[in-house]
């Protein structure tokens, strides 16, 4: 077939034009590495990418309520992950760093297993509801072990709060501006989180991060913003997901939270972005 030299309808020449465009966003910001929790019912995260922390971890700093276990982070077989608070029988409690542990959950990392550095990092995620609630997808800084926290560096991509449910938390912790000092900005959504799927993200380069909800840019900072104070978001980071109960942020847990309250994680996915990222699944 011979093509001619004459000018392309104008329909026909844009719809070249955006899939051009789509192709070539699509090839400059790559899927890195994903998961889609598409496993069976009752499954476990993978362990080839995920860690468990587990027990009372002192108050994990916050006297926090629960006790993370192994068994209260599974697959539904819908393609979801469900993190699951269960109140703790007083037949069976458990005394914990600041007495009682009230409720399980659980909080599974990356560390040591995935380490990711720049991109877009998004998550699918329905939050729980109840006050008392504190949901979080989050990311610490590798060297943590060697430095320390907050030296290491936290980013706080979302963190929810039964308490203020149409709000959404974005936050970077380390050296000089952590916990109450903390850089960050809380976002109202004009419906309750917990009522349906919202996508929670940041795209992360080397001297700047910014922080997305269902696509919009509702936060940023960067290596200028915060100068004096050390920028230390320029390293691999691990991902942590977890829902924790009461503590200093999440408040007092009230009546409406309900044992069998969960986090819903659709799917996790990192692209680079602006050619940026970086991930590494160890073996």
């Amino acid at each position: 077939m011979k093509f001619s030299s004459r000018v392309l309808p104008l329909t026909l020449c844009a719809l070249l034009s955006t899939s051009t465009m789509a192709w070539s966003v699509e090839e400059e910001n790559p899927l890195l590495w994903s998961q889609e929790f598409n496993e069976k019912s009752g499954s476990k995260p993978n362990p080839k990418y995920w860690n468990y922390d587990l027990g009372d971890g002192r108050g994990w700093g916050n006297r926090e309520l629960q006790l993370y276990t192994n068994v209260n982070a599974k697959t539904t077989g819908r393609g979801v992950l469900a993190i699951t608070a269960l109140q703790i029988s007083p037949k069976k409690k458990q005394i914990c760093y600041y007495g009682y542990c009230e409720w399980s959950s659980a909080r599974i990392t990356t560390k040591n297993k995935v380490w990711i550095k720049y991109g877009t990092i998004e998550a699918r995620i329905q939050m729980p509801a109840g006050t008392g609630t504190w949901p979080a997808f989050w990311m610490l800084g590798q060297n943590i072990d060697a430095v320390s926290w907050p030296n290491s560096g936290e980013i706080d991509i979302t963190e929810g709060l039964g308490r203020t449910p149409f709000s959404a938390y974005a936050t970077i912790h380390g050296p000089g501006y952590f916990g109450g000092s903390s850089i960050g900005a809380r976002h109202l959504n004009p419906k309750r989180l917990s009522d349906s799927f919202h996508t929670y993200g940041i795209n992360w380069s080397e001297d700047s991060i910014e922080w997305t909800l269902d696509g919009e840019v509702i936060f940023t900072q960067s290596k200028a913003s915060i100068a004096p104070r050390a920028w230390v978001f320029n390293q691999p980071f691990s991902l942590i997901l977890n829902v924790a109960m009461g503590g200093e942020f999440g408040g007092e847990v009230g009546k409406d939270s309900k044992s069998g309250l969960q986090m819903k994680v659709d799917w996790i996915r990192v692209k680079k972005f602006n050619g940026q990222g970086e991930v590494v699944v160890l073996p």
